[in-house]
């Protein structure tokens, strides 16, 4: 079963997708997620991206704002207009740190914005942050 297959369907294992043509980005985050028990997609374009996320909602996404074919922050307006990723886990990577970006994101509401090169600690807590929340989200809903 191929990794779509599976979150289509359902598993406990977290999937996190990578919007990132950067292959320094894609390394350093492939090396961090061994220490978590989580599926890695990675897509080096927004358009091959959002074919994946047009009916599958990953856990957390990492959302590069220099893309070659779109904007990160515009990318994250449209998908935020989609109710299955309202409330998606998105956190920013990104070379380039302007405020100007930075709030449009926390409007938005990212988790986090990482400023390439980001130490991997700073990396390793962000992802560990991102799946203890969606570990308490769910266990949240199913308290209802």
């Amino acid at each position: 079963m191929n990794p779509e297959q599976q979150n289509k369907i359902g598993t406990s294992q977290p999937t996190v997708v990578l919007i990132d043509n950067s292959h320094a980005m894609q390394s350093m985050l492939r090396d961090c997620l061994l220490d978590f028990q989580v599926s890695l997609l990675h897509y080096n374009t927004v358009e091959e991206a959002d074919r994946y996320l047009h009916s599958h909602q990953p856990d957390i996404i990492f959302l590069s704002l220099l893309m070659p074919d779109k904007n990160g922050l515009i990318y994250l307006r449209e998908l935020r207009q989609q109710i299955m990723h309202r409330y998606t886990q998105v956190v920013i990577v990104t070379s380039k740190d302007y405020e100007q970006d930075r709030g449009a994101a926390q409007e938005l509401g990212v988790s986090a914005f990482l400023v390439k090169p980001m130490p991997m600690q700073e990396l390793t807590e962000t992802v560990r942050t991102c799946i203890e929340k969606n570990e308490a989200d769910i266990e949240r809903t199913l308290q209802l």
